[in-house]
């Protein structure tokens, strides 16, 4: 307490000898310092956030920041808002309430065999398990998959066994919200997994939604319909979107709507037709046999086993002397032949019927008085015949209508202006804690230098007299050898002491005097 008495004092001297000016500087750096030292202390009883998830895409982040705050657990985004942050103490309540949205195997630390030796049969299950964990995460980078999950079954191999089952998998699939999950796309998934899976073909993938649907990945009859249904969908939806598009040109956007239904031929169809010109032959082969005999020798006539019943020397005088000769002459001649074959590829358009509504009302806040000229219904509708390639042999039909529409609001998707500074805002907390620590410290050197002790004097007292001393000797001396006689006259001395208070409380205009000095018998 006397400390704090003379702190006081003395900076309340200091306070009295500095000028208007001093007092002001001091003032203004004692607030500065107070109100850096305040902040430094709110910023630093912030509580420490530790990173959950990084490089998120705009929705899953704002799923996962909804399903933390139901949890009311604090969240603080990153600079892309692709990072999301929360405190270290709830950081495994965070991985609790997000676990259904965090990509697989992100949250499972868990490890097959977590002692230093392992089976080999444990060091198969978690290689299949990380390989179908990194086939996921691959899945799950295709537009319109929200989430995917794989499981694949291997048989065990057993020498006992001669015929073993085949190697299966089974892909779900959690499409996003609006998006579109096609055909095409469940082939190409079944077509990755059975590449990356030793053992496993493409007829042995499954791939199925959280809705319940199968998408057929063979060549069945299955999965031809279903490519058939996709191709149709995707004609009649690129034809619509070429029509809507001509008319929003002229419109506005949001005011036209077009309907497109097209009926497609799926037979496959292949025609082979053969046509010969007599006027166009070519000789392709020759073969020309020639044999002559001058008779020298007779020539081999006559049935086999003849000469038995020849006369002898008839046969041969009658041939001797004569010569043969024999040519053959043989040509191949091809006419001209052409071989045309003509195959007809599925998805022929063979009929369109196109319906079309237009909005020709004028927009609102438009000036009345302003010269605008704007589409009639046959304007309309010969736009739409040319957008979806009009064909009135096929018998297509367009039906275009005038009416009224809500139209479609138009959201303004600039991003937001994010300030300069909030890219070096850790370097400016430093800074700052570094500055108020240094202008503290300052401002106490200089309170301290101001800071002079004060001397205070100690009351002069009068000496004592030799006779005195020896007096105060004497009365220790007896006081050693008769103590009762000296606590006697003390308590004498007191009681008279007590009596003269007494006596000077009553009479308050009288000075007390001090009570005589005893000396010792």
């Amino acid at each position: 307490m006397a400390l704090l008495n003379t702190l006081r004092d003395q900076l309340t001297s200091l306070w009295g000898r500095w000028s208007g000016a001093q007092r002001f500087g001091i003032s203004a750096a004692a607030l500065l310092c107070l109100a850096v030292m305040i902040g430094t202390f709110v910023w630093a009883t912030q509580p420490d956030y530790v990173i959950l998830a990084d490089k998120l895409p705009p929705g899953k982040a704002a799923e996962m920041v909804t399903a933390l705050n139901a949890e009311h657990i604090d969240v603080s985004l990153g600079y892309s808002g692709s990072s999301i942050f929360v405190p270290r103490g709830d950081y495994s309540r965070a991985r609790l309430a997000v676990s259904d949205l965090l990509e697989p195997g992100d949250l499972e630390s868990e490890r097959a065999g977590a002692g230093f030796i392992t089976t080999p049969r444990q060091e198969e299950d978690r290689r299949q398990r990380e390989l179908e964990q990194r086939l996921a995460r691959s899945i799950m980078e295709m537009r319109g998959v929200r989430k995917a999950t794989i499981h694949v079954s291997r048989p065990d191999p057993s020498p006992f066994v001669i015929e073993s089952s085949p190697v299966t998998a089974s892909v779900v699939i959690e499409t996003q919200p609006g998006g579109m999950f096609t055909m095409s796309t469940a082939n190409t998934i079944a077509s990755m997994v059975s590449r990356a899976v030793e053992g496993l073909t493409l007829e042995n993938v499954s791939v199925v939604d959280t809705a319940g649907r199968e998408y057929s990945t063979g060549d069945g009859i299955k999965s031809a319909m279903s490519t058939q249904l996709e191709y149709k969908l995707q004609l009649e939806r690129y034809l619509a979107e070429k029509a809507e598009s001509m008319l929003a040109l002229s419109l506005g956007p949001g005011r036209a709507a077009v309907e497109i239904a097209a009926d497609v031929d799926f037979n496959e169809k292949t025609r082979k037709e053969y046509s010969y010109d007599p006027e166009m032959k070519v000789k392709i082969q020759e073969t020309t046999a020639s044999i002559q005999n001058n008779g020298a020798m007779p020539l081999p006539v006559g049935p086999p086993g003849a000469s038995l019943n020849t006369a002898p020397g008839v046969a041969d005088s009658t041939l001797r002397g004569m010569s043969y000769k024999q040519e053959t002459n043989q040509a191949d001649y091809a006419n001209g032949l052409i071989d045309e074959t003509t195959r007809s590829i599925p998805g022929k358009i063979q009929r369109l019927t196109v319906s079309a509504i237009v909005d020709l009302t004028p927009p609102e806040g438009a000036d009345p008085s302003a010269a605008t000229t704007m589409l009639t219904v046959e304007q309309a509708e010969q736009i739409v015949r040319n957008a979806v390639g009009f064909d009135a042999i096929r018998g297509d039909e367009v039906s275009v209508i005038s009416a009224p529409l809500t139209g479609v609001p138009v959201f303004n998707d600039e991003p937001l202006a994010v300030p300069f500074w909030v890219q070096y805002e850790s370097l400016i907390q430093s800074a700052a804690l570094g500055l108020s620590a240094f202008v503290a410290f300052v401002i106490g050197l200089l309170v301290v230098r101001k800071m002079k002790p004060v001397v205070m004097a100690a009351p002069l007292e009068e000496p004592m007299s030799m006779s005195d001393i020896h007096r105060l000797r004497t009365i220790s001396e007896q006081a050693r050898e008769n103590p009762e006689l000296v606590a006697k006259i003390l308590a004498a001395w007191v009681e008279e002491s007590k009596s003269e208070a007494t006596d000077a409380r009553t009479a308050p205009g009288t000075r007390a005097s001090p009570p005589p000095r005893r000396r010792a018998a």
